[in-house]
Parts: structure tokens; sequence; C-alpha cells
């Protein structure tokens, strides 16, 4: 069972440009990440319907829902912190929260995703690209988790899905749609 704050990794089935640069700098992880926000009572002003989770995608952050992640458009894996326990006090679900809606509507670095990240994963010295102020998916998850004080990657800034994934406070949770 998904909890707040779990980690939603995806693969896309189909190929586009994007996606196959980021699992190609990553050595095969994931190409994207989203934290699941079901159960923290963020209600879609259009719909009335709670969001099930965010992201932060291209061009900005937002909120969205499972069923625009179909398993037959992506392979899915979802994770936990392992040290986020439940239930979890209201002061550190109000932070995940709070940092959630200050990322939403932030625009998406593609500087960090364009030469950054790239850089980093082929070994080349070279000037961080990022803007400090913009994130990616995975800083942006990171992020979030960070302000709750369950750091992934503590000593990183720069991070990608896979950093995520092999870090040691990751934990699949199980594989599939929802």
């Amino acid at each position: 069972m998904l909890r707040p704050f779990d980690m939603i990794m995806t693969w896309p089935r189909k190929w586009n440009f994007i996606s196959w640069f980021i699992i190609w700098i990553t050595r095969g992880g994931p190409s994207h990440v989203r934290v699941y926000a079901k159960g923290l009572g963020i209600i879609d002003p259009e719909t009335g319907k709670e969001f099930e989770f965010f992201e932060l995608t291209w061009p900005k952050g937002r909120f969205g829902f499972m069923e625009e992640v179909s398993p037959k458009e992506y392979q899915i894996e979802y994770g936990r912190h392992s040290e986020l326990f439940y239930p979890l006090p209201e002061e550190l679900r109000d932070k995940g929260i709070a940092a959630m809606k200050e990322l939403n509507g932030t625009l998406y670095d593609v500087g960090e995703l364009g030469f950054s990240q790239f850089f980093d994963q082929i070994g080349l010295d070279h000037t961080d690209q990022s803007d400090p102020e913009k994130k990616v998916c995975s800083s942006a998850a990171e992020y979030i988790l960070t302000c709750m004080n369950f750091p992934f990657c503590p000593s990183d800034e720069l991070v990608s899905p896979q950093d995520i994934r092999k870090s040691n406070f990751y934990v699949k949770v199980k594989e599939g749609g929802e």
C-alpha cells in the first residue's frame, strides 16, 4: 500500500528523446520520479478531487493523478525512505506539503538536466549549469523529503532518479500499477 511521500519511479515503455537521455546518463535508472501525495488532502480546485502525486516536470512543477501514470505507458516502481515512519507527525507532514506547494509552478531546470547531470555522469569537470531557484524531478523529490528531515542523498546537491533509487535510504515497495 502506498503512503504519502512515497516515490513513484518510471521508465517509459515508448521511446522519447528526453527519457532516453536521462536513462542513458543514469546508466539505466528511471527517467522520472514523482512524490505520492494521496492522503494529504491537497484538492484540485477544478474537479474537487484529491491530487495523488506531485512532480516537477517540463515546463513546471504540478500536482496530478495516478491515471496519468499508466502501466501500459510506463514501467513503474514504488519506493520510500527507509526511515520515514507512520503515523507521520503533523509537523513533518505539513513541512512536506509546504515544500510541494512551494515547488508547484516552479520552472524546470534545463541547465541541470542538459549539462550538469550529463557532465557529472561522464566524469568531466565543469561549471555547475543548474539554477538554484529551479529543480528537476529528482532534485524536487529530494528537496521535499529533505524539508521533512529525510534526505535520500544528504551530501549531494544534484540528484538523479537513479541516485535516489541507489541511496541506502531507498526501499522498493512494489512494481507495476497501483
